[in-house]
């Protein structure tokens, strides 16, 4: 019967400190967290089951409980019950505080009941099951895992926004058998384990605890014929054509949820999101930060020292840009309200203009002769 060892799980002994728990769950979380592993459901899964066994050990109370039920497990099931005693545990005492939570006057105590008994519950149900709790969670309705895709863009369609068409693999609902999980031309059948019911109750001193059907696992049908192309589950791998619509203002590294567009839920459960991951392309006239610009003009020495205008590539065409006079060379001058809209908003930042100085590299005799007498002035 198969037992979850967070330790093993972890890379830790039995003997390990709170410390070093904790410093192999940041070392393991860092190599496959789903931020650095888009997409990858293996490192998704991995990421989910350490999560899990740090949430056990790495809590004094919790560790305490969950050594305290791997012990009591390792001595084996007995039709009659489980010998607790040995572990530090009457489970009768146990049962009857579940008991009195429901009311005082019921013998038939469920998982659920046992979840106020200082997070006990949890664990105590992960060892009664045999891991079958965790298998009918599963089967039951859910909200399907998220999905996520990249999709580059022009810099145009980053400023003004637009649509783009993308194609992406998801799982749906399995063409062959509507769903159901059984071949085509049978259908599931009644669990003749709890007739239908998806529970069943195990007797302890006098009390009785209901737990999901270790058959079913909890969904009262089984299925004797599955359905080739999905196993069993319901569902198939299929391509999906989306057109997205582009927010303007988006910025390279951005993230778009499409809600729905994910996975479709087991069991009949809420589809999961679309998580979609912007690169935006470059552009010759402008650099980018946020939802300001960045650019440069060159001007003349004579419009430098004198003042003027200089014309500048805006993202609405050319416009004038007012040069004070004395302006040196790297000077950077702010056009208010030219940069990117500002996602979400009306707002728009600005542009920013880096001003080069055009020095001619030759002069007519009289341009020299007027530069000499300026610099002896």
């Amino acid at each position: 019967m198969e037992q979850k060892d967070y330790y093993k799980i972890l890379g830790v002994s039995k003997t390990a400190s709170q410390g070093e728990i904790k410093k192999a769950y940041r070392k393991l979380a860092k190599g496959c967290h789903p931020d650095t592993h888009q997409g990858d459901k293996q490192a998704e899964e991995n990421f989910k089951a350490i999560s899990e066994a740090y949430d056990i050990l790495g809590k004094e109370e919790k560790r305490k409980q969950y050594d305290q039920m791997k012990s009591a497990f390792s001595q084996g099931f007995r039709p009659g019950g489980f010998d607790f005693n040995g572990a530090g545990f009457d489970l009768n005492d146990i049962l009857r505080q579940a008991a009195r939570g429901r009311g005082g006057g019921r013998r038939n105590v469920q998982y659920e009941d046992l979840g106020g008994l200082g997070g006990l519950g949890d664990i105590f149900s992960q060892f009664m099951d045999q891991g079958t709790h965790f298998r009918q969670s599963r089967a039951a309705p859910r909200k399907g895992n998220d999905l996520s895709a990249n999709v580059t863009i022009t810099f145009d369609q980053a400023i003004k926004g637009g649509k783009v068409k993308l194609t992406i693999q998801r799982r749906e609902t399995c063409p062959d058998c509507n769903g159901s999980g059984a071949a085509p031309g049978s259908k599931p059948e009644i669990c003749p384990e709890c007739n239908g019911t998806g529970t069943v109750v195990m007797s302890q001193g006098g009390f009785g605890i209901s737990r999901p059907c270790p058959r079913c696992y909890g969904k009262g049908k089984i299925i004797t014929n599955p359905c080739i192309r999905c196993g069993g589950t319901g569902v198939a791998p299929a391509r999906k054509k989306l057109t997205v619509k582009i927010p303007a203002g988006v910025s390279s590294g951005g993230k778009i949820r499409l809600r729905g567009q994910g996975e479709q839920g087991p069991g009949g459960g809420p589809s999961g999101d679309l998580i979609l991951r912007v690169t935006v392309g470059d552009d010759p006239r402008f650099t980018r930060k946020g939802a300001d610009l960045y650019t440069d003009v060159s001007i003349g020495m004579t419009t430098a020292a004198l003042g003027g205008r200089a014309t500048v590539k805006t993202l609405t065409g050319d416009a004038a840009l007012k040069i004070p006079p004395g302006t040196q060379p790297g000077t950077i001058l702010r056009m208010k309200k030219q940069g990117s809209p500002k996602p979400g908003s009306k707002k728009k930042g600005d542009l920013y203009v880096t001003v080069n100085v055009s020095i001619p590299k030759k002069l007519t005799a009289k341009q020299k002769e007027l530069l000499i007498k300026f610099h002896e002035k």
